[in-house]
C-alpha cells in the first residue's frame, strides 16, 4: 500500500473531512489546495486536533488511527534499500543511511556499501549514544560520511527547532566535496 491510501482510507466516505484538511494545509502555509498532492498522518492529525505534538491527548488519538488496529493502520510499501541506493548513486547522488538507529538497520549496511552506500546518519534526535558509536564504527570500516540533521518536519512534528543535530565542519566539508564531484 501507498502511504498516500492511508489518508485516502480516512478521508474516503467523508468528503467534508479531506476539504477540512486540504484548508488545514492551506491555513498552516503548506500551499495551496492545487500544489497539495499528498495528504499524510500529519495532515489528519493538524486537521483534527490541536492538541500539541508530544501531549497524551494527541498520542492517543494518532495511535488509535493510525498505529496497532487503527482504522486507518496499514503496511506501507517502500521501494527496497538497494534498488534506492543504486539509484541515486546512478544519477549522481551520494546515497546515505537514514536514521539506522530507528529501525536497528545496521545490519543491511554492508549490503548497501556493496551498491553504493557513500554515507550514514549519526547525527539524529533519535539516535541514542550507543547509535552514534554504531554509526561512526561504521563509518569506519566502510569509509562512510557521517551526516545528521534535525529532522525537522515543521509544524508537524518534533524536535521543535532546526539545528538541534548539526554535523561537524570537518564531517561536512568531506560531503561537500563529494556533492561538487558528482555535478
Amino acid at each position: 500500500m501507498k502511504r498516500y491510501e492511508r489518508t485516502r482510507v480516512l478521508v474516503e466516505g467523508d468528503p467534508s473531512l479531506a476539504r477540512e484538511i486540504v484548508r488545514d494545509v492551506e491555513q498552516r502555509g503548506g500551499g495551496s489546495a492545487s500544489a497539495v498532492t499528498v495528504l499524510d498522518e500529519q495532515h489528519i492529525m493538524a486537521a483534527l486536533t490541536n492538541a500539541p505534538y508530544g501531549s497524551e491527548e494527541y498520542a492517543t488519538l494518532y495511535r488509535g488511527l493510525l498505529k496497532g488496529h487503527g482504522i486507518c493502520a496499514r503496511d506501507i510499501d517502500y521501494v527496497d534499500a538497494r534498488d534506492a541506493v543504486r539509484a541515486i548513486a546512478a544519477d549522481g547522488g551520494i546515497p546515505a543511511v537514514a536514521h539506522p538507529g530507528q529501525l536497528d538497520s545496521y545490519d543491511l549496511v554492508p549490503e548497501l556499501v556493496e551498491c553504493g552506500l557513500r554515507a550514514i546518519e549519526c547525527h539524529h534526535p533519535d539516535h541514542t549514544p550507543v547509535d552514534r558509536v554504531r554509526c561512526e564504527r561504521l563509518s569506519a570500516r566502510f569509509g562512510l560520511l557521517l551526516t545528521g540533521g534535525s529532522d525537522y518536519h515543521g509544524a508537524y512534528g518534533a524536535p521543535p527547532h532546526i539545528g538541534c543535530r548539526y554535523v561537524a565542519l570537518e564531517t561536512g566539508n568531506p560531503l561537500r566535496r563529494l556533492a561538487e564531484e558528482a555535478r
